[in-house]
């Protein structure tokens, strides 16, 4: 048996392990997974010297943007300051999760085919997406051929067999009926996108279709369709009403394909803040808080205006 190990061997070996790629791995907390990547940068990176500090020691000032703070602490300008943030925001906060295994075979199928006919848009069963079920021609056989007094049995496997498939067709009617309803009311979204989504709840699509509203929410969950623009699941295209400056209305999900477009067009050294997409948005009518353009941007996975500001 080996002795057991001393203190300092435990830091050597931990050394040699953290220096393993990628870089970040076997860190002990945030900051030294930070300071890890950091150093496994270029000597001649601008600002790595400072961000190391910052890592180390100041972490919570990176994420408050408080670069008054980091100027007085570590004694440098604010351009530095700015520099050394932006090289830490894009380090990764968890090295490890890259090795997380991913199974190959995890992809959608959709439910519901959508193409054009003629000029309207229509939503049409994918085969091969529906579970198909029929009793055996044997069973039948065996079930007619059999006496009396052994029939019980088989009569209720059979009475079994044919309930599933019931609730299968009705299941697969019911996904059809729903995607029908929903391409019928949002056929400007299959020709422009999602800036011509219409608003739309899941209470319209059950009273058109005199079903419980719980009925529509449980047949649009997990539930996709295939177009020319892609692949999206039944709940993409529900969305609560805004109102406009004229008294019509917009989708929530409009105003988010909105959102993009200006950031996506925008200047990258003077990104537009919150404020700013919002005045941007009711100078096309559209009358949004502040508050609601920060949680749309965040829906659509974009930072703040501080965070997407080029150096």
């Amino acid at each position: 048996d080996h002795p057991p190990a001393s203190e300092c061997e435990w830091n050597i070996a931990l050394k040699l392990i953290q220096q393993l790629a990628p870089p970040g791995i076997a860190a002990r907390d945030l900051a030294e997974c930070l300071t890890l990547q950091l150093r496994a940068m270029p000597s001649d990176t601008s600002c790595r010297d400072l961000a190391i500090d910052i890592a180390n020691s100041a972490l919570e000032k990176v994420g408050r943007c408080d670069y008054a703070g980091l100027m007085r602490t570590f004694n440098c300008t604010e351009e530095d300051a700015r520099q050394a943030c932006l090289l830490i925001r894009k380090l990764d906060p968890r090295p490890g999760t890259q090795f997380m295994s991913i199974d190959p075979s995890c992809y959608i199928v959709p439910d519901v085919i959508v193409r054009k006919i003629g000029k309207q848009w229509m939503a049409l069963p994918n085969n091969d997406a529906v579970p198909r079920a029929q009793l055996h021609s044997t069973y039948a056989r065996l079930f007619k051929e059999s006496r009396y007094q052994e029939r019980g049995l088989m009569a209720r496997a059979l009475q079994e067999a044919r309930w599933l498939i019931r609730s299968l067709e009705q299941r697969n009617s019911t996904i059809l009926r729903v995607a029908q309803a929903i391409v019928a009311r949002q056929q400007t979204f299959f020709d422009y996108g999602d800036v011509a989504l219409r608003p739309l709840m899941l209470s319209e699509i059950a009273e058109e279709l005199n079903m419980h509203e719980s009925t529509v929410s449980r047949a649009t969950s997990n539930k996709y369709l295939a177009s020319p623009r892609g692949i999206f699941e039944f709940k993409h295209f529900f969305s609560r009403e805004l109102a406009t400056r004229s008294g019509g209305t917009c989708s929530a999900g409009s105003v988010r394909a909105l959102i993009q477009e200006m950031i996506d067009a925008e200047d990258p050294k003077n990104p537009l803040s919150d404020v700013m997409l919002a005045r941007k948005l009711a100078g096309q009518g559209v009358m949004v808080a502040r508050r609601t353009v920060s949680k749309y941007r965040a829906q659509i996975k974009y930072p703040s205006a501080e965070l997407r500001r080029a150096p």
